[in-house]
């Protein structure tokens, strides 16, 4: 019932191992999400530059696409660690969505920007600056918001199959073997409420950095 459910959520906060299993997971979820995140963007704004490199990394995108997470979480539990598998498919997840909006945002360049600024002469480092990431910036932002959510649920899984110490994913098998419905429930409630938390956060950053930048600068040039 909701009220048995909501007795074990209040048992699982009161408990002195609950912000070590939160932050295990959480570790999982970000150090996965950066390493995609760092490797999506170079490796999408090379593509964009250099044709040939696309050629090359397409196939193995439609690779990682394809395969199950089930499948990247059983053979990485042959070769690497307990404590790093849910951090690299957290990876395998990720990465194929930051590259891909990364790629399509370096596309959607003005032509006539790029002409422009070729004409005055201004460097690279420009250009990339005020023009390819004012265009990128949305579509990465699309990105991290839809592979926040799938990185979560694909971390969790791992864990659960993994079961590495002082994780999410490890209480829920734990709490499975012993047909413990209650803690099951609990337990996924947190995991919606960090989810949403993590996405708000990923809406607060993408406000700052427009809305919130460009009222700063509109202040600035008034005062």
């Amino acid at each position: 019932t909701p009220q048995s459910v909501g007795v074990k959520l209040v048992e699982i906060l009161k408990g002195e191992a609950f912000w070590t299993i939160v932050q295990g997971s959480l570790r999982h979820v970000l150090l996965g999400f950066s390493l995609a995140f760092t490797v999506g963007v170079v490796t999408g704004i090379l593509s964009g530059l250099l044709k040939p490199m696309n050629w090359f990394i397409y196939p193995w995108l439609l690779l990682l696409r394809a395969t199950p997470v089930m499948s990247f979480i059983l053979y990485l539990l042959l070769f690497v660690p307990t404590p790093y598998v849910a951090v690299w498919v957290s990876f395998f997840i990720v990465y194929p969505i930051i590259y891909t909006n990364v790629l399509e945002g370096f596309k959607s360049v003005d032509g006539k920007l790029l002409e422009m600024a070729k004409l005055y002469g201004v460097s690279f480092k420009d250009q990339l600056r005020h023009i390819y990431i004012p265009s990128i910036f949305p579509y990465l932002m699309a990105a991290c918001l839809t592979g926040m959510g799938m990185n979560i649920k694909a971390v969790i899984t791992a864990e659960a199959l993994a079961l590495p110490e002082n994780a999410i994913g490890t209480e829920l098998f734990a709490a499975r073997n012993y047909l413990d419905t209650q803690s099951i429930l609990a337990w996924t409630v947190l995991i919606i409420v960090m989810a949403v938390v993590l996405d708000v956060l990923l809406l607060v950053l993408k406000w700052a950095l427009t809305e919130g930048r460009r009222s700063y600068v509109i202040r600035r040039r008034s005062a």
